[in-house]
């Protein structure tokens, strides 16, 4: 996305995205080191129990691009593939309550420390969240609606 507008090839016919198409992709989303006014936007879509997702994301890609260029901003977004991975919806839910409730920050160390862990469970989730030192109570409060 460059300056708030996206070209897209939706089945070889190119065109730009709406206002509103616009505003979906960026609903509800945490922006990497809060970098919302960049000139170009990377939107990174990822599952957490993607073998693929996880050793694109520990490997620091994305941000190493971002660091190097303060035009680039980076938006992480979660797609869990429940047909593959079937608690995937668990850590993305718990990523969105830990920056619902605390702000960008604490979704990326939600999503840190998920990419680094081997199996997903609730007790791993509020792990997370204790080491991360977020309120297990208004976590909980989101995460269990």
């Amino acid at each position: 996305v460059r300056k708030w507008t996206a070209k897209t090839d939706d089945m070889g016919n190119a065109g730009y995205l709406t206002e509103k198409q616009m505003a979906n992709l960026f609903n509800w989303v945490y922006f990497k080191d809060n970098n919302a006014s960049a000139d170009i936007i990377i939107v990174e879509y990822s599952d957490f129990l993607c073998p693929y997702c996880k050793r694109h994301y520990n490997n620091k890609t994305l941000e190493d691009i971002v660091k190097a260029d303060s035009s680039i901003g980076l938006v992480f977004k979660n797609m869990p593939l429940v047909n593959l991975h079937p608690t995937a919806w668990l850590w993305a839910k718990g990523a969105e309550c830990a920056g619902k409730v605390w702000g960008y920050r604490s979704y990326y160390r939600f999503i840190d420390y998920a990419f680094a862990e081997e199996s997903f469970n609730d007790e791993n989730i509020h792990s997370i969240v204790r080491k991360i030192g977020l309120d297990t109570t208004k976590f909980d409060a989101c995460y269990n609606k």
